[in-house]
């Protein structure tokens, strides 16, 4: 009875442990940065992703200005942070809150839906953003997806 228990509190903890990793593979591919077909790259590193949403870089490669937009929080968003900020939604709204109160940057621009980011996105020079990997991207050049 003892063993029996035992058996199944260690398959349990197995299991628990193991689901995190199967989500994070069933996520894999579902974000897509993009920017506008005038802009001077053609891919990004995560890093320089990373920098540019966190507003530690404000041009790219080439000096040229580069603004970054975003989703509304949800899934596309939290995939999105995960993946190339490295921060959960709360904490990078947190870290944009102590951003503006000291003065060292701007809240982010925005958008409700992954239309309004690809639109805005393809009629911006230099502007980056991020829609779910089904989404139609028309006009818009991908920078990364994962």
């Amino acid at each position: 009875m003892k063993k029996q228990k035992l058996r199944l509190m260690l398959i349990r903890l197995v299991l628990l442990t193991a689901i995190p990793l199967f989500c994070s593979q069933a996520t894999a591919g579902t974000v897509k940065v993009i920017t506008s077909p005038s802009t001077p790259v053609e891919t990004v590193d995560d890093d320089l992703v990373m920098n540019i949403f966190l507003g530690k870089k404000k041009t790219w490669p080439n000096g040229d200005h580069a603004q970054f937009v975003v989703l509304s929080p949800g899934k596309t968003h939290n995939s999105f942070l995960n993946a190339y900020v490295k921060k959960t939604s709360s904490q990078f709204k947190n870290y944009w809150k102590k951003q503006v109160f000291t003065g060292k940057g701007k809240n982010p621009k925005s958008f409700e839906s992954e239309g309004d980011i690809v639109a805005y996105v393809t009629q911006t020079p230099g502007t980056i953003g991020y829609v779910s990997a089904d989404t139609d991207i028309t006009g818009a050049k991908v920078l990364s997806e994962k």
